[in-house]
């Protein structure tokens, strides 16, 4: 099969806004102006670290409110689901979370958490690295997770013994209806490599979290004249109406691929 076949289409398993929900928080050393979270909370979430480190749900769940619901229109139901099924394409993940700002109040309090998330998996002979940090907003109440909004996120997958190295340029905050521009830039020397790349650009929503997502590549490098931009540039537009969207990009050569995926944040003007 040609490397063309080969690479034609690149897997996104779509997720990343639900795997750092309230997993592993405490407040780093030496932190400034951060208030410490209290016993409890720290208690109640070294319990969901134990469990999703053992890829328990029924105990992880036990934490989150029968009510709980996720800014990307997730409740308790479609969260467990997302997460198993996250599970099942990356077993053996770890995630690594600081707390960098806690606030009491009447319910409980809010946490807002960053967390690094790394872990491989095998498809076809192949070994795939995730790298992804989140920064997120949670909200409890008593003993119970309720609430958590996403406030950023970027993730990178890598397969081959030599995946592109890549810098990407995407600003975080869009306004609607507002152009924007996606850099992705080739941080090495392209040589005689046959490069290929693509872009895929998708709202986020309930529907777009349990299913994987394909991102069509073509040539970036000329394959008569050698020559080519040496990344990949594009010129979006955000849509009319605030929401959230997954900004994805993939660059392939023949002895590896680099994925990047942001998420951009529409905002009302």
């Amino acid at each position: 099969m040609s490397q063309r076949a080969l690479f034609s289409t690149v897997t996104r398993w779509a997720m990343l806004g639900a795997l750092g929900i309230g997993l592993g928080l405490c407040t780093p050393a030496g932190a400034k102006g951060t208030a410490m979270a209290p016993p409890k909370v720290a208690q109640l979430v070294e319990q969901m670290d134990t469990a999703a480190s053992a890829r328990d749900l029924t105990r992880l769940l036990a934490t989150y409110s029968p009510n709980f619901v996720h800014g990307d229109g997730l409740d308790r139901k479609a969260f467990s689901r997302s997460l198993e099924q996250f599970w099942n394409q990356y077993p053996n993940l770890t995630y690594k979370t600081e707390v960098v700002a806690w606030t009491e109040n009447r319910q409980g309090g809010v946490a807002e958490t960053l967390t690094r998330i790394s872990g491989t998996r095998q498809e076809k002979g192949r070994e795939f690295a995730l790298e992804a940090t989140l920064r997120s907003r949670q909200h409890f109440e008593g003993d119970r997770l309720v609430r958590q909004e996403t406030l950023s996120e970027e993730s990178t997958v890598k397969t081959g013994a030599r995946p592109p190295k890549l810098a990407v340029n995407l600003p975080q905050t869009v306004k609607t209806g507002e152009t924007f521009s996606l850099d992705v830039i080739v941080l090495e020397p392209i040589e005689n490599d046959l490069l290929l790349g693509g872009v895929k650009d998708e709202a986020i929503s309930t529907a777009s979290y349990p299913l994987p997502s394909k991102v069509a590549v073509e040539p970036l490098i000329d394959a008569k004249s050698g020559t080519g931009p040496g990344g990949i540039f594009k010129l979006g537009k955000a849509p009319d109406r605030p929401e959230s969207r997954w900004i994805s990009a993939v660059v392939v050569r023949k002895d590896g691929i680099t994925m990047v995926t942001r998420r951009l944040q529409v905002v009302a003007k």
